[in-house]
């Protein structure tokens, strides 16, 4: 029998990792496109998606609404989606953000009144009391996953997964972009990917924070080899080398200094020292997030 200890009723939530109250095949999701710069502020398009017929029910019938949540180093907000589509234009002025952030975007369903809840085969077994559950208004009765996106005055990532279909097995890094580094993929591993990305709600662990993580990890020491062979010259100009650069900055460490001592004494294990800086220990985090997703 699962239990969510937090609510003394049924809530639908997507993070397998913790227990929840509905059935592991039902999800609320938070989609989210890559932040867009707009002069003074950011824009975030999201959208919910529910496959959960008694929480559709309840917004078409009023009872709840939705919310969209952010939240920055410096402060939390909320606000209410109107849209029937459950769509949302999410703008964050500069201002709200550090020169190094992240930012956290979930969405909450509340009540907008008292209502009973009967059970349903959506939840778990271990509800089924013959009772109805009563919700009062403003109770959460459904709960998203969580986008996380790493921050910088940017505004946007500068690493892109993308598909190649020369390759036939693996993949390449290419840093002759002015805009992203990119990691060039076989088909097939793209196709794998995006089945787990839309997945990933159903797992009990965080699979697509392991791939992310070890991706970025494997491509940015690929980066940072290049640069200490080829040359970081040419790359000077760039955006990415330009926010790989000022993230460095914000740690003490010069890059320009970092890629030319590494150029006369080699050291692999300093090499790691630095894409772990830069990275901000993301493969660290992500191995502890599996790990804390399977107690």
């Amino acid at each position: 029998m699962i239990k969510t200890s937090d609510f003394p009723y049924p809530v639908l939530r997507s993070d397998k990792s913790v227990l929840t109250s509905y059935k592991r095949e039902y999800y609320l999701n938070v989609n989210c496109d890559d932040p867009i710069n707009n002069e003074n502020e950011y824009i975030f398009k999201t959208q919910l998606f529910t496959n959960s017929e008694t929480i559709n029910n309840m917004l078409s019938e009023g009872k709840v609404s939705s919310y969209i949540v952010y939240q920055t180093k410096i402060l939390k907000r909320i606000y209410k989606i109107d849209n029937p589509d459950l769509t949302y234009e999410l703008k964050i002025p500069y201002s709200y953000f550090q020169s190094m952030d992240e930012v956290k975007i979930s969405s909450i369903i509340t009540a907008n009144e008292d209502f009973e809840l009967l059970y349903n085969d959506e939840i778990d077994d271990g509800y089924n009391l013959d009772v109805p559950y009563f919700i009062t208004k403003k109770d959460i009765v459904a709960i998203s996953n969580e986008i996380i996106f790493d921050f910088n005055k940017t505004g946007k990532t500068i690493i892109k997964l993308i598909k190649r279909n020369d390759l036939t097995s693996g993949f390449q890094v290419n840093i002759n972009q002015d805009e992203y580094i990119l990691i060039e993929v076989n088909p097939e591993f793209k196709k794998a990917y995006d089945v787990v990305a839309v997945k990933q709600s159903e797992l009990k662990i965080p699979a697509l924070t392991m791939i992310h993580s070890s991706l970025i990890h494997m491509a940015m020491i690929n980066v940072f080899m290049r640069l200490i062979n080829e040359g970081y010259e040419q790359h000077i100009n760039k955006r990415w080398f330009r926010v790989i650069r000022s993230t460095l900055n914000t740690k003490d460490v010069i890059l320009e200094d970092s890629l030319s001592d590494l150029q006369e004494d080699l050291d692999i294990n300093k090499v790691y020292e630095l894409v772990d800086k830069f990275l901000n220990h993301f493969f660290d985090k992500a191995i502890s997030k599996c790990s804390e997703a399977l107690k």
